[in-house]
């Protein structure tokens, strides 16, 4: 099963969001790199 395909994905896309929020990344940044993953 990939990331994205998982149940918990976009949980894991906000918790992401949030931690790497102070490093300027956006969410749309976050998810592309989980789903070329």
């Amino acid at each position: 099963m990939k990331l994205f395909e998982s149940p918990d994905f976009y949980d894991a896309i906000v918790a992401a969001t949030a931690h790497f929020q102070g490093a300027g990344l956006t969410e749309q940044l976050i998810e592309k790199d989980y789903y070329w993953h």
